[in-house]
């Protein structure tokens, strides 16, 4: 359950010292967004890390350290995964595609991977799934969501990793 420590040169800083550094008028204006970007994403790694250890301590009735009990966690991860699939798959049912032929389910032959099963007979040559272009998360969405002045000069990868930041950060 516990994440292992990690201070290499990609991380030297702790969550908090991130959370600083951006709180920090004078680091903002003196790194480019780029950096500001980078420590950003490194920030939101490592709030995520810790929820996941929060989550999986609190499962448990534990509030300190996790000790070795790694088969219990994955109980607790595989629970709110098979909700979190069926959570996708409802969405999925919901948004009117024109054409749904497959859901999300738990490869349990797989380590518990995640894969795609047909809903009913697909014929060859026919389309299991067809998405709207309106549905895709791309350049348009980011620059309808975060406006022309945030995306400009920013290339179609790093316009969704904003985008994505954005609403994790």
């Amino acid at each position: 359950c516990k994440p292992a420590p990690h201070r290499g040169p990609a991380s030297p800083t702790s969550l908090a010292d991130d959370e600083g550094l951006l709180r920090d008028p004078t680091f903002l204006a003196s790194h480019t967004p780029g950096v500001v970007l980078a420590v950003k994403y490194r920030r939101a790694q490592k709030a995520l890390l810790a929820s996941l250890a929060t989550e999986c301590a609190a499962a448990f009735g534990r509030e300190e350290e996790q000790k070795g009990d790694d088969e219990s966690c994955d109980i607790v991860v595989v629970e709110e995964l098979d909700g979190r699939i069926e959570a996708f798959n409802s969405w999925a049912r919901n948004q009117s595609w024109p054409v749904l032929r497959i859901e999300a389910r738990r490869l349990t032959s797989h380590g518990g991977r995640i894969g795609a099963f047909a809903t009913e007979d697909v014929p060859k040559g026919h389309s299991y799934v067809e998405i709207p272009e309106s549905a895709c998360l791309n350049a348009a969405a980011a620059t309808a969501e975060l406006g022309e002045g945030v995306v400009a000069h920013l290339d179609e990868f790093h316009a969704l990793l904003v985008l994505l930041l954005k609403h994790v950060a």
